[in-house]
């Protein structure tokens, strides 16, 4: 628990370092972001494995799966980086849709567990789909805007992430353990 808790923290963080950096230069080029979104790929995958192997034997770990997955990503990404540039926008915001499905998961999960709170991350999961999907669409006028909207997405994905992984946690340490 703490190990996936851990790896979902990392990922939380990157998104708001990556928020961070579009909002604050939103007229940053595609093929840095493209560049950047690459090596965190990388980073992910090397932890992947990394935790895959250093942690305890289970059948239900699938960090080598993952972590193997996030470095065949970054090596195509590095390698197509013409392709990857013109569906940068498309990426992050699947990257923040997916967020936001994890998130409605885990608040199914506090709804089937019976816990407290589950609403407030209903409303997390609703908004950051919303954006991830406004973000896929694209109804922006210039590369600018699109990439400020892309770093309030990731930005508000990531913190949003944080704050449900630290709750959820909470919550089943005080009711189930």
């Amino acid at each position: 628990m703490k190990e996936k808790r851990t790896k979902l923290i990392v990922a939380a963080v990157a998104y708001i370092i990556i928020g961070l950096i579009l909002l604050i230069f939103p007229t940053l080029t595609a093929k840095v972001v493209a560049y950047v979104f690459a090596t965190v790929m990388l980073l992910a995958g090397i932890y992947g494995l990394i935790s895959y192997f250093t942690s305890r034997p289970e059948l239900t770990n699938r960090g080598l799966y993952y972590g193997l997955l996030a470095i065949l990503i970054a090596i195509f990404i590095y390698s197509r980086i013409g392709l990857v540039i013109s569906i940068v926008p498309v990426l992050l915001g699947f990257s923040i849709a997916l967020s936001a499905l994890m998130t409605f998961q885990q608040t199914i999960d506090m709804l089937r567990l019976k816990l407290k709170g589950w609403i407030p991350m209903l409303v997390v999961a609703i908004l950051n789909l919303v954006l991830g999907i406004l973000v896929i669409l694209n109804p922006f006028a210039s590369a600018a805007a699109l990439m400020s909207i892309v770093g309030i997405g990731l930005l508000f994905s990531g913190i949003s992430d944080i704050v449900a992984i630290l709750y959820i946690s909470d919550k089943l340490k005080r009711d189930f353990y």
